[in-house]
């Protein structure tokens, strides 16, 4: 294509792209070979993010999602992100694609022109899975997106077509994807600023977390209803929450998903490729301080073993357990009162209350991984900020309460001892000298 044709440059502008033909011979179908054989010519290129806008209907444990469990299991530094599908008008449940555990399924939302990126699109496929996972994982803007096009009068000249899906919305998180990556490679964590020394490859499960972790609770979705008789079109706002089969995790967002210096609300710190064998627990406290993120946020992801059942129920294999203890309260993930025991994607969010430690506790209860299981942790917030002003005043009036308390006893012994009988007042010493006995009071300032 011609250079300049198209203002538009994507979410990566400068990321490399390494292209796969999925039509050998010709015609209108499309033939998808195995992962071993089409993933492995793109890890050759250096691509390690994988950006699939296809699927085929169903929202059942396939054996294509088996493939992709099994690929990216043992291709722990790779990433895939796949359109959730199409199927969604109305409300209808169940219709969601792509569903390997190790995938990320992307859902779509509107966009800033035609109704807000808070609403998620009515076309847009929803969950569960057939064995009760949350699918989709995280929503991007798929309403009206400027795609790739050509001018039909100079096929060799390029320009910005508009479409709409979940086709369009993977893209973008694929694309958001190459940009943490680069952020670690480059060595902007964990200061928020680049410092090459501090570079290290991510794993794919690090860089999912974080964009999971990133997630904005959406407000709804919004469905366009017609009326063809009188030409009339009413919005209809339907329910969606956190963690429900709509939205999963949310709207993404990178500014909340890592630490940039001057820019960020909160502090990221982020544990990569740790293990759980058949004998350790993971335990980390953290301080909670006072800074503009609203809430402390907790992420689990892991690469689970893949099932080698197409009939799975649940598909799950490794068993990790998220739970966080602040002031001896015990929360748990994705919005449940217990234990999730089948995603391998868990999140727990606590308002921002300045002061005091929470204790991340990451277990295994269900082992079948041997030797071990790899996670990636991350924690954002007002994780290690200064303690807050209100709480070092709350010690000051403390102190000087007590102080004052000190002081009105005192006053009050030396008072009774001016009026007591001399008697009791003194003691003879041996030289029939009095003695006064006094007490030392000490007294905080």
């Amino acid at each position: 294509c011609s250079p300049g044709a198209s203002k538009e440059e994507g979410v990566a502008p400068e990321a490399k792209i390494a292209f796969f033909d999925c039509n050998e011979g010709g015609g209108d179908d499309m033939y998808v070979p195995s992962l071993s054989g089409m993933s492995a010519v793109g890890i050759k290129a250096g691509a390690f993010v994988h950006s699939a806008s296809w699927a085929s209907p169903g929202n059942e444990y396939t054996s294509a999602a088996m493939e992709w469990d099994k690929y990216v299991h043992h291709n722990q530094k790779y990433l895939a992100i796949m359109a959730a599908g199409n199927s969604g008008a109305g409300g209808i449940k169940g219709t969601v694609q792509n569903v390997g555990k190790n995938v990320i399924s992307v859902c779509a939302t509107l966009n800033r022109n035609n109704g807000g990126s808070n609403y998620i699109a009515d076309f847009s496929s929803s969950g569960w899975t057939s064995d009760g996972r949350r699918k989709p994982d995280i929503c991007a803007p798929g309403k009206d997106v400027a795609s790739a096009g050509f001018d039909e009068s100079n096929k060799r000249t390029c320009k910005a077509d508009s479409r709409s899906g979940t086709s369009m919305a993977a893209p973008g998180v694929a694309g958001a994807a190459l940009l943490l990556r680069q952020y670690f490679m480059e060595g902007w964590y964990p200061s928020g600023t680049k410092i090459p020394s501090n570079s290290f490859t991510p794993s794919g499960s690090l860089i999912r977390a974080v964009i999971m972790n990133s997630g904005k609770v959406l407000l709804g979705r919004k469905e366009d209803i017609y009326d063809d008789d009188d030409m009339t079109k009413e919005v209809i706002i339907r329910n969606s929450i956190e963690y429900d089969e709509y939205q999963g995790f949310g709207l993404i967002s990178l500014l909340d998903a890592v630490y940039l210096k001057g820019k960020s609300n909160g502090i990221v710190e982020v544990f990569d490729k740790r293990k759980l064998d058949n004998t350790e627990d993971f335990q980390e406290t953290f301080m909670v301080g006072t800074c503009e993120a609203l809430h402390t946020s907790i992420m689990l992801d892991f690469f689970d073993v893949e099932n080698t059942s197409t009939s799975c129920d649940p598909c799950l294999v490794n068993q990790l357990h998220l739970t966080v203890v602040k002031d001896n309260i015990t929360y748990y993930p994705n919005g449940l009162t217990h234990p999730d025991t089948i995603n391998n994607s868990q999140r727990i969010r606590i308002p921002t209350e300045p002061g005091g430690n929470l204790t991340v506790h990451v277990t295994a209860s269900k082992r079948n991984f041997a030797p071990s299981q790899k996670f990636a942790l991350v924690v954002s917030g007002c994780i290690g900020m200064p303690a807050p002003n209100v709480f070092n005043k709350g010690l000051i009036v403390l102190a000087i309460l007590l102080t004052f308390i000190l002081f009105v006893l005192y006053e009050i012994i030396l008072s009774y001892n001016c009026f007591r009988k001399p008697a009791i007042d003194v003691a003879q010493n041996d030289d029939d000298e009095e003695v006064h006995h006094a007490q030392s009071v000490s007294l905080i300032s």
